[in-house]
């Protein structure tokens, strides 16, 4: 969202730019990550340009997907393509949210009303972000091993739910139910 400083020549100017260049400084970088994560986040709306780079793989959304892309991006990792799809399963008790999965590389929960987080447990390596209502976190380690819960002061209730597994590629999400008795 900064001011370029640029010149002129002949009154045209030509950027050079490509997908996950948000800010277009001609260089993809945890800026580009963060800035994605407002415009997911809703803290800032992207231009019709920063949405283009932002949207990495092109489905028309922003969200987990382009970031875990982009952090593969720039660590110059390639997808290691499956012959099956990859699964989680996620369950929520009242007010916690346990996330259970093989190679997850980051997930999206939006909930259906405002909350606070009391406690998150992540695995080492991984970065959360929120606003009232959307959670978004994912890791720049190669392994998501390690426990996944989220902690309310209140009870919540998802409203939608978004996991990437380590490529950017979306994972099929089971909702377990837990017996009440």
């Amino acid at each position: 969202g900064d001011a370029l400083s640029f010149e002129s020549i002949n009154g045209s100017v030509t950027f050079s730019s490509y997908f996950g260049d948000v800010n277009v400084d001609g260089e993809l970088n945890v800026l580009d990550i963060v800035q994605t994560i407002d415009f997911i986040l809703l803290f800032n709306q992207p231009t019709e340009l920063q949405f283009n780079y932002a949207d990495v793989n092109d489905d028309g959304h922003l969200d987990i997907l382009d970031v875990v892309e982009m952090v593969n991006m720039i660590q110059n990792n390639s997808r290691e393509l499956t012959s099956f799809n990859l699964q989680s399963d996620y369950v929520v008790n009242n007010n916690s949210f346990e996330l259970f999965g093989n190679s997850i590389g980051g997930f999206q929960i939006t909930l259906k009303d405002d909350m606070n987080i009391k406690n998150s447990l992540l695995p080492s390596g991984w970065d959360l972000f929120y606003n009232e209502k959307t959670i978004l976190a994912y890791t720049l380690n190669k392994s998501s091993n390690g426990q996944i819960k989220i902690e309310f002061y209140e009870d919540i209730e998802i409203q939608d739910i978004i996991v990437s597994d380590m490529n950017g590629l979306e994972m099929v999400i089971n909702d377990l139910v837990e017996p009440i008795s």
